[in-house]
């Protein structure tokens, strides 16, 4: 009875989810840069918050929370302005009240658990390795300076670790001597797999 409870909460969430994502496009006050990938993403995101994994890979069972819901959208609806993102959790918590109603509660209660920028990041890059595995996603930043101040912070403030062992820097460049270059572009995929596989993190930067 007790499982029978949970799936059928979880269909509901689910289905609430579908209909915010689908009240988010059509909005007039959310910019129209998100799209399926984006939303495919949220929900692999929240499949991790009903998984946790003992030291013998059992599965138990949790919940998707507004709390759980409100992180995963920030990791994968962010990019806008604050009022922007506001309409957007708004709209998912509306969709998603509408079949659970303890969701309606990020309605009144969102800024008290909203993270900054620099702590979504830092969450991000503290992912476990399996989570890594299984969601890791880019996180994409627009550094409108003129002298890369935006890198520099990610270092200065531990976000991302200077060691070169640790985190691996490639300057990415669009003149055409460089996009053309097939021999440049084979080492620097090859390096990237390598980062890969061995659980470097990797940054890129388009110079």
């Amino acid at each position: 009875q007790q499982q029978s409870t949970t799936d059928d909460r979880l269909d509901r969430v689910i289905y609430g989810l579908c209909q915010g994502y689908r009240r988010v496009l059509r909005s007039p006050d959310t910019p129209h840069i998100f799209h399926d990938r984006d939303f495919i993403y949220m929900l692999r995101e929240l499949r991790f918050e009903l998984m946790n994994f003992n030291e013998v890979e059992e599965t138990i069972i949790k919940e998707i929370t507004p709390r759980s819901l409100l992180r995963a959208l920030e990791d994968n609806f962010n990019g806008v302005r604050a009022e922007e993102f506001d309409k957007l959790v708004d709209n998912f918590a509306t969709a998603v009240g509408e079949q659970c109603p303890e969701f309606h509660s990020l309605l009144t209660e969102k800024k008290q658990f909203q993270r900054n920028v620099p702590t979504i990041l830092r969450n991000s890059m503290k992912l476990a390795p399996i989570r890594r595995r299984l969601y890791g996603r880019y996180k994409l930043i627009i550094d409108e300076s003129e002298d890369e101040s935006a890198v520099r912070l990610l270092f200065q403030t531990g976000i991302l670790n200077s060691d070169p062992n640790q985190t691996a820097v490639f300057r990415m460049s669009d003149f055409p001597d460089d996009i053309d270059n097939e021999l440049r572009n084979v080492e620097i995929l090859s390096t990237i797999k390598l980062c890969m596989e061995t659980g470097r993190t990797i940054l890129m930067i388009n110079t």
